[in-house]
């Protein structure tokens, strides 16, 4: 919990945090431990592959807020699946960051 309450501050606001394979009731973690961290998201900062989870209680309501606001953005496939397709698209470097000639700059 002590990491999991740090991922804001590590991705930074400029950072994306990203959620592939989350398994109600079988995973670590459950949904309200992730949703907590993703209420202090800026929009468009977290990326959830796999689809939304159902788990039918009041989350459900949480999870879906953070969805309207854009704090979290869902994709139906998981993350292998959208990967192995952009390369073989030949465009997974299109989502890649700029990279900065600077010396100190990330």
């Amino acid at each position: 919990m002590p990491l999991l309450d740090r991922v804001l501050d590590t991705a930074t606001a400029l950072g994306v945090i990203v959620f592939d394979g989350f398994s109600s009731g079988t995973d670590w973690f459950r949904l309200e431990d992730l949703l907590g961290i993703v209420g202090n998201a800026v929009p468009n900062q977290v990326l959830w592959f796999g689809g939304q989870p159902r788990i039918r209680t009041d989350v459900d309501e949480q999870f879906d807020e953070a969805v309207e606001s854009r704090r979290i953005l869902v994709e139906p496939r998981r993350l292998g699946t959208v990967v192995a397709e952009l390369r073989a698209l030949d465009r997974l470097l299109d989502v890649a960051p700029p990279e900065s000639e600077d010396a100190g700059t990330i």
